[in-house]
């Protein structure tokens, strides 16, 4: 049996804030412990109701409470934000016991702990890892963009490696490795393959009469005019300057020269507009059927000596090797006929 002093000094020196209340709430008695908690002596909370220690909005839980503890219903809160005498807010644990007494009278024994400094910690290890989530997210979202502007800067790159950046078609050396490509798999399977060299006749006329704006026009006309004439397997490119240079696979020199007289003609029907002129386009070319396991460049200079060749010859026209000449020219007014 433990003797009443005992219990008087367990309550005095507890380090717990030990409160004994009637059953309206009213403090009948205190100890240290939980006058320190609150920062009220034994005589401010002496007869006043526990919802001296509430926060102002939850002071109408006040009845509840007080039921809870009456009830001993051991589905009560064990935490609860309190309020300190100077206004700062604390965190207690809280354990309650309610003793019935001979007359019917209740008292309710409640032991508190502060937990402040706990749930402080707590909730700033909730908001630094909310935190942590918000910039997780921040930087995956950040590593998203990154990634696609790496990409599309890539794929630009890709695009200006291989693309004129005037015309929009393939660039000289994309040409030339997408032409040995074909070329490559003309050996492989006995395949014919020809090349065409294009050249604008009197370009640089067009620059100094009408200006640079109007030769790029020009260009980018004639670009998209030939690309029209082509299959999607044939190959366009700019080769520099006012030159153009196609691959046809699997195309015989009559075939291309049909192709070639196609997109002269084509070129023919070209008015370029320019305020109130209308300007004629007129083109000259070199056309060869390449031997097999020729190189491309030996291939395409033989075009290009024909190209000249066209050129001395009077211009608006396309010539291709004279030992093969008059048997594609007869094949090709067969089929133009």
């Amino acid at each position: 049996m433990i003797s009443t002093d005992l219990l008087q000094a367990l309550f005095e020196i507890s380090p717990s804030g030990i409160a004994i209340a009637d059953e309206q709430g009213r403090y009948l008695q205190v100890n240290d412990s939980y006058c320190r908690l609150f920062g009220y002596t034994r005589a401010e909370l002496i007869g006043q109701t526990f919802g001296l220690i509430l926060s102002d909005t939850e002071k109408v839980l006040e009845p509840m409470i007080l039921n809870l503890a009456l009830s001993q219903d051991q589905g009560a809160p064990t935490e609860w934000k309190v309020r300190h005498k100077d206004g700062r807010t604390l965190f207690v644990h809280s354990a309650f016991q309610t003793f019935i007494n001979a007359d019917g009278s209740a008292q309710i024994l409640t032991i508190l702990s502060d937990v402040t400094a706990l749930v402080c910690t707590l909730n700033a290890v909730q908001d630094h890892e909310a935190q942590l989530i918000k910039t997780n997210e921040s930087l995956e979202q950040m590593v998203f963009r990154r990634t696609l502007q790496l990409e599309q800067a890539n794929e630009e790159l890709a695009r200006l490696a291989t693309q004129d950046s005037l015309t929009g078609i393939l660039n000289r050396r994309a040409f030339e490795y997408e032409s040995n490509k074909a070329i490559y798999s003309a050996d492989r399977h006995h395949r014919p393959i020809s090349f065409l060299f294009l050249d604008i006749d009197h370009f640089k006329a067009i620059n100094d009469n009408y200006g640079h704006a109007v030769g790029d026009h020009v260009l980018q006309t004639l670009a998209s005019t030939i690309q029209a004439s082509l299959r999607t397997s044939d190959l366009l490119a700019r080769w520099g300057g006012e030159e153009f240079v196609i691959c046809l696979p699997d195309t015989l020199l009559s075939d291309a020269i049909v192709v070639g007289e196609k997109i002269l003609a084509a070129c023919r029907r070209l008015k370029i507009k320019h305020q109130q002129t209308s300007i004629a386009i007129t083109i000259s070319g070199g056309l060869v059927e390449r031997e097999f396991n020729c190189a491309l460049q030996e291939t395409l200079q033989q075009a290009d000596v024909l190209l000249y060749q066209a050129k001395k010859a009077g211009r608006d026209c396309l010539l291709w090797p004279t030992d093969k000449q008059l048997n594609s020219a007869l094949i090709f007014s067969e089929t133009t006929a």
